[in-house]
């Protein structure tokens, strides 16, 4: 079963399993996260690399069809996001979609700072942050 999360709305639980000093050592989980139009082309271009690298892979891998499948409705998703009028639109994101993103993302990072270019690595970097923090929020939300 599919959990449904979205980008701009991250689940806020009553569970919180931190410490009252890691509480205020955290940066707080935004409940809204926008994507502006370079953000949504970045994580195209991160989507791409990661689906090359994907379909290189000759080792046997137990979910790569699943993880196939997952990454087609992501480029569907983000291409209708570029293409879309409505910039206001909440886009829902599952879990495994988000960890894939996050994925694609921190092998982009990766990418970028061998490729030399240094423009679009702290957009990068950010991602990167708001996706592990995501995750980290989902499974303090599963626990």
């Amino acid at each position: 079963m599919k959990r449904l999360i979205s980008p701009f709305t991250v689940p806020q639980t009553g569970v919180d399993n931190l410490s009252e000093k890691h509480k205020r050592n955290r940066p707080p989980i935004p409940s809204t996260v926008f994507f502006t139009l370079p953000v949504v082309r970045l994580l195209k271009d991160a989507l791409s690399l990661f689906e090359r690298i994907l379909l290189q892979n000759t080792r046997p891998l137990p979910n790569l069809d699943f993880a196939a499948e997952t990454l087609g409705g992501l480029k569907i998703k983000i291409e209708e996001m570029l293409q879309g009028e409505d910039w206001e639109k909440e886009t829902p994101f599952d879990y495994n979609e988000i960890h894939i993103l996050s994925a694609a993302v921190h092998v982009y990072l990766v990418e970028l700072q061998f490729s030399h270019r240094e423009n679009l690595v702290p957009v990068c970097i950010t991602l990167c942050k708001q996706f592990t923090r995501m995750i980290e929020q989902e499974r303090l939300f599963l626990s």
